[in-house]
């Protein structure tokens, strides 16, 4: 019987007080014997931690009080050993790394469609380009049939403004994007990044 509960979440959101926030994550962390590791920074937070049930909710909760982080929904998965070997809680100067001080995904992310809907346009042959912007590893472990692969070892490595599936890459527009793009009836570009989840559901961007 599975005993370990895995979370994995990000939310971007306007954070301040990170090293008290950093402190007392760290030891409430290590009173509830979690493991994993939970990334702190301005534009909001990251986490990977697994450990007994009642004390993943006990973390949730405590987050929860926090503005800007009421109402996290992590994905779960259940596991019979601890996966990870410590628990680390850091401050970031960026949840998902991109080097581009003049995004705020906490106040602007990108335009989003469920996978169902996706799958119907596929289904329908819609003319749709599918561009992976995940790391070379990860687009070895399965990508699209037909996706645009730009062969990349970082999202910071690609040049133009798109963006990932399931994941915080998924929600950081680049600099310059549009704040009410239009998009054009019938051409529409998706693309995924670094995906903490690896879940393949694309967001897309409009063109």
């Amino acid at each position: 019987m599975s005993t370990v509960t895995n979370i994995s979440i990000y939310r971007f959101a306007e954070l301040t007080g990170l090293k008290e926030l950093r402190e007392q994550l760290t030891a409430d962390c290590k009173a509830w014997e979690l493991k994993g590791t939970i990334l702190l920074s301005t534009e909001g937070i990251n986490m990977f931690v697994a450990g007994a049930p009642e004390f993943i909710e006990m973390l949730l909760a405590k987050l929860g009080k926090i503005s800007g982080l009421e109402g996290l929904q992590p994905k779960i998965s259940l596991s019979d050993q601890q996966p990870f070997n410590r628990m680390l809680v850091r401050i970031k100067k960026e949840i998902i790394s991109f080097g581009m001080e003049s995004i705020r995904p906490a106040n602007y992310t990108s335009p989003k469609i469920a996978p169902d809907e996706l799958k119907r346009w596929l289904d329908e042959g819609r003319p749709v380009t599918l561009l992976d912007t995940r790391n070379d590893y990860e687009v070895r472990l399965g990508t699209f049939k037909g996706a645009l692969i730009p062969n990349i070892e970082t999202f910071r490595e690609f040049p133009v403004p798109t963006w990932c599936a399931s994941s915080a890459a998924g929600s950081k527009p680049p600099a310059g994007w549009p704040i009410r793009p239009t998009p054009r009836p019938a051409a529409r570009s998706w693309s995924s990044a670094p995906c903490s989840t690896r879940r393949t559901n694309r967001r897309y961007r409009p063109r």
